[in-house]
């Protein structure tokens, strides 16, 4: 829920997308890794601000990931 900021579309479209690289990969699940590319292509998010990834997930604001240095101002 957090990775969507609790948009509930967005959730459904990031698990379908998660499950169809599980899918084209042949794999019996679905990987925190699938969900970690999923959300990286989605937002365009940095290895740092990806929520899958970072120690730091809860303080990361998801509506930001595309947001550029300037766009901050």
């Amino acid at each position: 829920m957090h990775a969507c900021d609790a948009e509930f579309g967005s959730v459904v479209q990031m698990i379908r997308a998660a499950v169809e690289l599980a899918m084209l990969a042949d794999t019996d699940h679905v990987t925190l890794d699938d969900f970690d590319r999923t959300y990286a292509s989605f937002s365009g998010c940095r290895p740092s601000k990806n929520v899958f990834k970072a120690d730091n997930w809860e303080e990361l604001e998801p509506w930001t990931a595309l947001l550029r240095d300037d766009d901050r101002a």
